[in-house]
């Protein structure tokens, strides 16, 4: 709500000189950053020895509306997604013996500050053979969709189109991906061994707001969120507007706030290194994806009886539920659904709770790495 009063007085709606200016220097910056690549060189750099592949395949979306097509015209989207598959010398650390006939596969979700690369200290010390992605549209996956192409039936298409070397594994996913993942295992189980949620959410930050504001029956400031909600993501679809709303959204202060505010646990965590390659992934790629992410439209469920909903007959695969202390109040308590299915005898699921915040498993890789490399060996 500050950022769009800030753009509001700098005249970013009368479209002022300054604030064109701000947004193709934005937009230049973006143009030549590449994080997640050099993460990718780095993690080699440190693994000599390791076997690298990137897997690509062609995504065939659903049918979808577009406007920019004669009144009531669909367009099929036709994207590559990709997979880097890594194996490690047995030897090599922890992962030594942990052989499994497939790679285990992590997901990161839609995020400012997501990047596939945000898995490598966690599958490095507990596997030798493991892939990682994302979902549609973020990181490496460099398409740009049109603002009607955000919504869950997209997104979870993403996941249902792996290359044939990915079927029936097991699958890590965090975040928002975690819930488009459970809802695939649902509808697929053929494609998943087994399922590990890393602290699981599907409210994007302004939804969580919103949510807040309303358990505490300040409907007025939820009604002008509302508002506010709807402005930005218009103006983030306004060419160097967006991308002059998207610097502020991504300055040192907003994502060091952020880090500190829900991402991770221990302020001692975030040193001015992970500031940073935080800061690449959020300005890095497509902006209107995180725009999506930031307002709700890529949230994969709109409340927990939904979530209630996605779980009523039992999960259909072996599936762990790992969630932080740290996490925020609102996203603990959203996995409600997941309790109360487990309380009711799901043998499929369970839910173990540990320290750490929605990126616990960046911030404590060996004890996150354990129980998950210890639950996936138990279903393999």
């Amino acid at each position: 709500m500050g950022v769009l009063l800030r753009l509001l007085g700098a005249g970013v709606v009368g479209g002022g000189v300054a604030v064109v200016y701000a947004g193709v220097k934005a937009q230049e910056e973006r143009e030549r950053l590449n994080e997640h690549e050099a993460r990718i060189d780095a993690f080699l750099a440190r693994h000599p020895r390791a076997s690298h592949q990137r897997f690509a395949v062609d995504w065939s979306a659903p049918r979808m509306p577009d406007y920019n097509l004669q009144a009531g015209g669909f367009s099929h989207l036709y994207f590559d997604l990709t997979v880097d598959q890594f194996t490690l010398p047995a030897e090599e650390g922890s992962a030594a013996g942990t052989r499994l006939q497939q790679p285990v596969l992590f997901i990161a979700p839609p995020s400012f500050v997501s990047s596939r690369t945000i898995f490598f200290p966690m599958a490095e010390a507990s596997f030798s053979n493991f892939g990682v992605t994302e979902v549609p549209s973020y990181g490496l996956n460099k398409q740009t969709l049109r603002p009607t192409h955000y919504n869950t039936q997209l997104i979870d298409s993403g996941l249902t189109t792996m290359p044939p070397s990915t079927k029936g594994v097991a699958v890590v996913a965090t975040g928002h991906a975690a819930i488009t993942a459970l809802r695939t295992a649902q509808q697929n189980p053929e494609l998943f061994s087994c399922l590990v949620l890393l602290n699981p959410t599907f409210r994007g930050p302004l939804p969580t707001v919103k949510f807040d504001l309303e358990s505490k029956g300040k409907t007025r400031e939820s009604m002008l969120l509302d508002y506010a909600s709807s402005a930005i993501w218009k103006l983030y679809q306004l060419p160097y507007v967006g991308d002059a709303i998207h610097n502020m959204f991504t300055s040192r202060e907003h994502i060091k706030k952020q880090l500190h505010s829900h991402v991770f646990e221990n302020p001692e965590a975030i040193t001015d290194d992970v500031i940073t390659r935080n800061q690449a992934f959020a300005k890095e790629g497509p902006i209107l994806g995180k725009c999506a992410f930031l307002v709700g439209k890529a949230d994969p469920v709109a409340s927990r009886d939904e979530l209630a909903a996605l779980l009523r007959g039992g999960c259909r695969v072996p599936t762990l539920v790992v969630m932080g202390y740290g996490a925020p109040e609102t996203s603990r308590a959203d996995l409600q659904p997941l309790h109360e299915a487990v309380a009711a005898g799901d043998s499929k699921l369970r839910v173990v709770e540990t320290r750490g915040a929605l990126r616990s498993y960046e911030e404590f890789p060996l004890d996150i790495g354990s129980i998950v490399k210890s639950f996936i060996q138990d279903c393999n």
